[in-house]
């Protein structure tokens, strides 16, 4: 509907002259760089405008009348069109064109760090899926090395199986060859005693024929040669048959008149005997036993011997005289020989006194439970101090593996052997006045087993000083129990400690070794006949 044409012109003039207050209520600042409307403050407002500005903060559909529709301009004529300030008037109730892009910046501003701020989080995002797929490509990679690694054990558990298999057969099989190599050494020992028995007695028998004349026919290129010493017709006249005869039992006869008186052969079995009756009765010493004392000065004795110079040894016993008797090494072991001087050696005074320090060494072991040790006779007695070994040929207990191996290498001995030997210290005990060391090695000192090993083994060790100015290792659990610091720097060398392992298992692979080991101990720089009997002794207390 036309405006012209529409009742009531004073009421819209009115509506006009209102809209035109509301239009005005907003100016423009050309001083901005952004066209802006900006309202007029309140006290300097109009009642009009006063109320257009009420009305535009009401909703429309809260107005009384309806807006004002304005036709569109360019659908009507040029004489409908309203006056040039009506033309500029908009709908009432709407906002300015503008006020509108206005609002629309500033929108768009406000909606810009949030945007940004999306911006970063996509961003953000795409960083971590890029992360998240190297992450699972390191873990496929991952995966496939660990199948791989699986597949690579289990051959190798494969070929441990196989190898665990090969060594146990060739253990068992170096067992048994270890055995016929032990038979043939003893079938060889025996032939070669033999041996050197039938060479002396042809040599007696060959000089006692040549000095006594008494053959009656020497055998020369298959002919009977007469003895002079009878008439020529006598000697061809006998029958040949009846020469031999002759001369054999002549020459028999001529042997037994010519042969040495021999010395009656001690009865050593009854020499053990007494030996172990003697560690069975005398029980007032160190932990009920002289036994552990008998062993140290057995193997005292006989480990100064030296290869290279042939010197010391167990044969001699010059630890009787002095200097060597007073040794710091050699501390308390005359209680030991006292002992035996007075209970044994009175008894057998033909009985040298190296056989019989070594041979007590042999019974102490037995009685205590230890292996059966072959033993046999012939060490002799020096006269008096002349021979005495220089001191330091025993092992300080100070020192470490290479200092042991120097000392047992002089004597023959390799790795496995000194660590068997050393399993000796199964028995006995320190005495902080002779050796400034203190305590035992293991709980029963008494008794040979592998205890010494096992305690290696098994025990936490704590390094102790001791009054004597010495430090040793002392059992965490039971301070009695100790070690000496040459010991557990045997055992921690990588030469030595297989050996303190194979013996802290197997006892019979320990007395074995220790047996043979032992043996050679008491042998070396003894100067054998070749035709000694060799002894094995029955354990009396078993």
């Amino acid at each position: 509907m036309d405006v012209s044409t529409r009742s009531g012109s004073s009421s819209h003039q009115h509506r006009l002259s209102a809209a035109s207050h509301l239009y005005d209520h907003y100016h423009y600042d050309r001083h901005s760089s952004i066209p802006q409307l900006q309202p007029v403050p309140h006290h300097q407002e109009s009642r009009l405008q006063a109320n257009a500005r009420k009305r535009r903060s009401t909703p429309l559909y809260a107005c009384r009348n309806p807006p004002l529709q304005i036709p569109n301009q360019h659908n009507r004529t040029a004489q409908q069109r309203p006056h040039a300030s009506v033309s500029a008037i908009q709908p009432l109730g709407t906002i300015p064109k503008e006020e509108q892009l206005l609002k629309k910046e500033a929108a768009m501003s406000r909606r810009t760090p949030a945007k940004t701020k999306s911006m970063g989080w996509h961003q953000d995002m795409v960083h971590l899926r890029q992360t998240a797929l190297a992450v699972l490509d390191e873990v496929r990679q991952l995966a496939e090395d660990l199948v791989k690694a699986e597949k690579q054990t289990k051959l190798w558990q494969k070929r441990h199986h196989e190898t665990k298999g090969r060594l146990e057969l060739a253990t068992a099989e170096n067992a048994v060859l270890r055995r016929e190599l032990e038979r043939t050494e003893l079938l060889l020992y025996q032939a070669e005693i033999q041996r050197s028995t039938l060479e002396k007695c042809a040599k007696t028998r060959k000089k006692d024929t040549s000095n006594n004349g008494t053959a009656l026919y020497t055998a020369n290129d298959r002919h009977v040669v007469p003895n002079r010493s009878l008439p020529a017709d006598i000697a061809s006249l006998l029958p040949r048959r009846l020469l031999d005869s002759l001369a054999s039992s002549a020459q028999n006869e001529v042997q037994a008149k010519s042969a040495p008186t021999r010395v009656p052969k001690l009865d050593y079995r009854q020499v053990y005997k007494d030996i172990a009756t003697l560690l069975k009765n005398e029980t007032n010493y160190d932990d009920g036993s002289y036994g552990p004392v008998f062993v140290r000065l057995a193997w005292h004795q006989s480990g100064t011997w030296d290869k290279g110079t042939k010197t010391g040894g167990s044969d001699g016993a010059t630890m009787r005289f002095k200097p060597e008797s007073t040794y710091l090494q050699n501390a308390g072991l005359s209680v030991a020989r006292d002992i035996l001087e007075e209970k044994i050696h009175k008894k057998y005074p033909d009985l040298s006194h190296g056989d019989l320090w070594t041979l007590a060494g042999v019974c102490a072991i037995q009685e205590a439970g230890g292996p059966q040790i072959p033993w046999r006779p012939g060490r002799t007695d020096q006269p008096d101090g002349k021979q005495c070994t220089p001191e330091g040929r025993l092992p300080d207990a100070e020192k470490g593996p290479d200092h042991a191996r120097d000392i047992f290498y002089r004597m023959g001995f390799n790795d496995r052997e000194i660590v068997a030997l050393l399993g000796g210290h199964t028995l006995g005990r320190c005495h902080p006045d002779r050796m400034l060391y203190d305590g035992i090695w293991q709980k029963n000192p008494t008794k040979f087993t592998n205890a010494y090993f096992t305690e290696m083994e098994e025990n936490t060790w704590i390094k102790k000083k001791l009054p004597t100015g010495v430090w040793q290792w002392n059992d965490d659990d039971t301070p009695d129990i100790m070690m000496l610091p040459i010991e557990v720097a045997m055992y921690n060398d990588k030469g030595f400690r297989p050996y303190f392992e194979l013996y802290a298992k197997d006892e019979a692979q320990f007395f074995k070794d220790f047996a043979d080991a032992f043996r050679r101990l008491l042998e070396l720089g003894v100067p054998f006949k070749g035709d000694e009997e060799v002894y094995v002794f029955d354990k009396l207390n078993a």
